[in-house]
């Protein structure tokens, strides 16, 4: 199992690289680093440690010590994007991949997205209205109090509920006609 993960991990960080530069890391380093357990755990004898550098000429560090909430956002997206390439899940849910993102990054995001979806079901949790933009379906979620209780509710959004709320998700409560326009042209409309 130690070579199979050591031979498959040169692999994996090459497509991880290619697409982390894709999404604005222009200079990415990852390793991972392999070191053997004294007993069997759960996954094997191996602990496992991805180590990464989003800037060139950076020493190479614990993700969790170094990564931004961008970069971590970004890097679980391309870990993802793969994992779900080679594996026969029929769905995979995202909740706020995109934290820490926002404007050209997060169009970038919303298009991997886009592209996993095109062969199996990808449901995706977001604030950014650049990703929300691009999905096939759109709902929206809420919590309705009252006095005693709160219910999280979900609805189907129409297509001019969609503009309203992609407009709203643009501009916060105030929403103005740029908005409105800004949303159909992310939506193409």
């Amino acid at each position: 199992l130690t070579s199979f993960r050591k031979k498959s991990s040169v692999n994996l960080l090459d497509l991880i690289k290619n697409d982390l530069s894709n999404l604005g890391i222009n200079n990415p380093q990852l390793s991972f680093s392999f070191s053997k357990l004294l007993d069997f755990s759960s996954s094997g004898l191996d602990s496992i440690n991805l180590l990464f550098s989003a800037n060139k000429g950076y020493e190479l560090k614990k993700v969790t010590d170094i990564a931004s909430g961008g970069e971590i956002s970004r890097l679980m997206l391309c870990v993802k994007k793969h994992l779900f390439a080679v594996n026969n899940f029929s769905s995979i849910i995202f909740d706020e991949i995109d934290a820490g993102v926002s404007g050209e990054i997060g169009r970038k995001m919303g298009r991997v997205l886009k592209d996993m979806s095109q062969t199996r079901q990808v449901i995706c949790i977001t604030h950014l209205p650049q990703i929300a933009s691009l999905g096939d379906t759109h709902y929206y979620v809420y919590k309705d109090e009252a006095k005693t209780s709160s219910k999280t509710k979900i609805i189907k959004l129409t297509n001019s509920q969609r503009v309203e709320e992609i407009a709203r998700m643009l501009s916060g409560d105030e929403v103005n006609d740029e908005a409105f326009a800004n949303a159909k042209k992310m939506l193409d409309i």
